[in-house]
């Protein structure tokens, strides 16, 4: 009789606890996929604002495709060190400074000199990198996930040694 008077409160609180796990679970989401999403919206403006910025800088507008080649460059040299760059910060920290990476590439952008824009898309390809996945498929590890990225995975795993000895 004392156990059917606390089994409606239990299951109350299982399904509050299933609810909160849910809620973790989106939040995670959409935390890891905002940094990609905006850094990504970030690299993909100066080539809609091609002829501005060209008739600003007295450029031709065809300097837009020059620009997304710079950034794809730079891309792929800061994904060679996005797995020690995660290790280092953190999987978050990383996204997250990627995100200022590119808002101040975009704000150097603003500045009406040819320098100034070469520098901006250095900035904004060296942070787009870590953000994406450069690995052919075929590459990839086969025990790697498709919902997780390898560096994100290397990350945890060397968090965990590192955790197991210190």
């Amino acid at each position: 009789m004392e156990a059917e008077r606390h089994e409606p409160r239990d299951r109350g609180r299982a399904e509050a606890e299933n609810e909160r796990k849910r809620a973790g679970k989106g939040l995670i989401l959409v935390v890891t996929m905002l940094p990609q999403t905006v850094t990504a919206m970030v690299s993909m403006v100066p080539p809609v604002m091609a002829n501005q910025i060209a008739m600003t800088l007295g450029l031709s507008a065809q300097v837009a495709g020059l620009y997304v080649a710079l950034v794809y460059v730079g891309a792929v040299i800061s994904s060679s060190f996005t797995a020690s760059l995660i290790t280092r910060l953190g999987p978050l920290r990383t996204s997250f400074a990627c995100v200022v990476g590119g808002g101040l590439g975009l704000c150097l952008m603003a500045v009406p000199h040819p320098a100034a824009a070469l520098l901006a898309t250095a900035i904004i390809g060296l942070s787009y990198g870590p953000l994406t996945r450069v690995t052919a498929p075929h590459r990839r590890s086969p025990s790697s996930s498709r919902s997780v990225r390898p560096a994100y995975r290397l990350a945890a795993r060397s968090q965990v040694w590192s955790r197991r000895h210190s």
